[in-house]
Order: structure tokens, then sequence, then C-alpha cells
């Protein structure tokens, strides 16, 4: 079966169409700013317009952590030589598992011996702890813990300090906040 001559003569039209369309365009393509007269690039950069009207009101956004327990002790306080002292205990206890995430903070100074303090959990957490030593001077300590509950129950974290023999130590600012993350683990 042979095409007819008007099909084979359309045929040929369009490819000549298709060429001279592919070649005009190639030929007057800009691709750099160099090809554009100054003056028309000058006058494509006109003075900026007033700022457009305020966009609508975003999405309220997630809610945040479940609960945020807080404990606080302004201090200043005397840290007793060759003892152990709880700065803040912080119960997060529930009837459901439950993970959260400790932070503890406070400022201390040591005039002469040392300073170790200790934030741990306790009860049905899973055992975790961060400890730091000051030895002189004064210093900001953080100390954070994961504190995750498999069983629910009671459980916590609490931040202990231990002074070593004549020593002379104050503490001040002590601050233990727990978060409720929902789905922390320990590592």
């Amino acid at each position: 079966m042979r095409p007819s001559a008007g099909v084979a003569l359309a045929t040929l039209a369009l490819i000549v169409a298709a060429s001279g369309t592919t070649l005009a365009a190639h030929r007057y393509l800009i691709t750099s700013t160099s090809q554009i007269a100054p003056k028309v690039r000058t006058a494509l950069r006109a003075a900026r317009g007033p700022q457009g009207l305020p966009g609508p009101r975003g999405a309220t956004g997630s809610i945040g952590p479940a609960s945020v327990k807080v404990v606080t002790n302004s201090g200043p306080n005397t840290f007793p030589s060759s003892t152990s002292t709880v700065l803040a205990t912080s119960d997060l206890s529930s009837g459901t598992p439950a993970a959260h995430l400790a932070i503890a903070t406070l400022d201390v100074d040591v005039f002469s011996g040392y300073v170790t303090c200790v934030l741990s959990t306790y009860g049905a957490a899973t055992a975790a702890n961060d400890d730091a030593t000051v030895t002189s001077g004064t210093q900001r300590l953080t100390l954070q813990i994961p504190v995750v509950s498999t069983s629910g129950g009671s459980f916590g974290a609490t931040l202990g300090c231990t002074t070593g023999a004549s020593t002379s130590a104050d503490h001040q600012f002590v601050t233990l906040s727990a978060i409720e993350t929902g789905s922390l683990t320990t590592g």
C-alpha cells in the first residue's frame, strides 16, 4: 500500500516546518546576558514595586511535649564536706511506659577540694547517668540523660553531688528539667 501524493506532500511540509522552527529557536536563543544590549538590561531592571499584602495565616503547629517537669533551687547553698547531697529529684512516675529527656544545670564554685555531680535515673527506669567533677573555680555544669521506663510505675531522675574531704564549695541556680519525648531509646 503506497501513500497517496497528498500524504507524502503533507509529511514533507511537516518536516520542513519543524526544521525551520528548530533553526530559528537555536539561532536566536539567548544563553548569556552579554547577548542583551546594556540599555535593554537597564530597562529590564525597573524600580522595585510596593510590597504585597501579607499572606494568609499558617496552620497551627503540632502539640508540643505532653509534659515538662522542672525543679529549681536558686541558692547559693554550701556543700557539706565529705558528703553526698541530693539537690533535686524529678518524679516522672506514671501508670504507663514513658520516655523523657532529663537535663540538669547548676553552678558549682569550688574553693578547695572537689565536687562530683551525677544525674541518674532511679526506680523502674533503664539505668543511665551523666557526671562531671569540678576541682577549682566556678563552673556551670550541664548534665543530660534519657529516662526510659518500659513498665510504668515509679521512676524518675535525681541530681546529687559528692564532696571530698576538706572541700569548701557552694552551688546555686540548680535546675532539673524532664521533657516527655514519647519515643526516646537508650543507646
